[in-house]
């Protein structure tokens, strides 16, 4: 099975970048990942603070965030796979960063 949905993350991610959604989270490194066992997509956001795990399938969407120092996590928006839930995802990144 292809991995498309990893290039629809890719291209979610660079709308978000180019239209500076993201500027709260800078600087911040971008991580890609496919896990071909268990058929899904990860991709890691790090941040100086905290690192947001996004994990995708082929109907699921879903992100968790963890503070680097403490190692405590939350979750953060999830769902059906489609854009609606990724822009929830980076409203979610955003606002942790803020209040973390």
């Amino acid at each position: 099975m292809e991995f498309i949905r990893l290039e629809e993350i890719k291209n979610w991610l660079n709308k978000q970048l180019q239209s500076d959604a993201l500027e709260t989270l800078k600087p911040y490194e971008v991580k890609y990942e496919i896990c071909q066992t268990f058929n899904n997509v990860s991709v890691s956001v790090t941040t100086s603070k905290n690192k947001y795990s996004i994990s995708a399938s082929n109907e699921y969407l879903g992100c968790t965030a963890t503070d680097i120092k403490t190692g405590k996590g939350n979750d953060l928006a999830d769902g059906k796979f489609y854009e609606g839930t990724w822009n929830s995802i980076v409203d979610d990144m955003v606002t942790y960063e803020k209040i973390s």
